[in-house]
């Protein structure tokens, strides 16, 4: 297992660039991170209705909330634990940072994490659209 640098992360936070691959993250490094897990069903990935209005995600409402200083954190939980042909359901929000017609803030930097990527891989599509450090 590698150690991750927090510094050299901390400055790719900055640029807002991309989302972010790591391996085994320590998920206490951050204060106010929103974290999704990779078993999220896609009523709660992707929000419902009530009535005839259509709401946004939980998860989506607590990101708009966060007081963070710097940025707001979206952390998408151990994604290569799921098959591959299901991680595309975080497709929208890697590429495209929003989920069904709600935008992500632009300030909001959004992380996957992920452990035992040899034998648990990502799907070359959703890997495409990260930067692995």
């Amino acid at each position: 297992m590698k150690k991750l640098d927090t510094n050299y992360l901390k400055e790719y936070l900055k640029f807002n660039i991309c989302p972010i691959l790591i391996e085994d993250l320590p998920l206490d490094i951050f204060d106010e991170a929103i974290i999704l897990n990779n078993s999220c069903d896609i009523n709660e990935l992707n929000g419902h209705y009530e009535g005839a209005e259509f709401l946004p995600p939980n998860w989506y409402r607590e990101l708009l909330k966060t007081n963070s200083k710097t940025m707001p954190l979206l952390i998408i939980k151990n994604l290569n634990q799921l098959p591959i042909n299901e991680q595309s359901k975080f497709n929208e929000i890697l590429k495209y940072r929003k989920v069904s017609t709600f935008k992500l803030p632009p300030e909001c930097r959004i992380i996957v994490s992920c452990s035992d990527i040899d034998n648990y891989p990502i799907s070359e599509e959703v890997y495409s659209l990260l930067a692995h450090i």
